[in-house]
């Protein structure tokens, strides 16, 4: 049974307000920011991501960003409905829902890289680093620089 509420003009201006601003936004996540530019070890942090997620000549592919997306559309997806929803109804921002969800999805993409079963370093690398065979995450610049950023569109 759908529940029918009156709103004032007043609130019928603000929420349309916050949906033109969905409309007029967007939010990237992943290396975006002064974080992923960075370098470490004279490489900057998002190429060096890229390196990790598609791999290269030397290193394994650990799609840590992909299987992030792949793994979680559905609740993603359930996500944006029910922030949409309290958008619409007048119980959030445009801009904080696009923050909420920046935050989420930021989440799933560290979670990935600190938990993903990816193919260890090669010796070579460890020696090199004088680190340990768990890839992706020990100097710990990678995950920090998962981010997010609201644009206009």
């Amino acid at each position: 049974m759908a529940i029918i509420r009156w709103i004032s003009r007043k609130e019928l201006d603000k929420i349309e307000k916050e949906l033109d601003y969905l409309k007029k936004h967007t939010v990237w996540v992943g290396f975006v920011g002064s974080e992923a530019e960075k370098k470490v070890n004279g490489v900057v942090i998002y190429m060096y991501a890229n390196f990790q997620e598609y791999g290269t000549s030397d290193i394994p592919s650990r799609p840590f960003f992909r299987t992030a997306l792949n793994n979680n559309r559905k609740y993603i997806k359930e996500q944006l409905k029910e922030l949409l929803g309290k958008v619409a109804t007048g119980k959030m921002t445009g801009k904080m829902a696009l923050k909420s969800i920046g935050l989420e999805v930021q989440g799933l993409i560290q979670d990935s890289i600190k938990n993903g079963n990816w193919e260890s370093n090669a010796p070579s690398t460890i020696r090199a680093k004088n680190g340990t065979g768990q890839p992706l995450i020990e100097t710990g610049s990678m995950l920090r620089a998962v981010s997010f950023e609201i644009r206009r569109k």
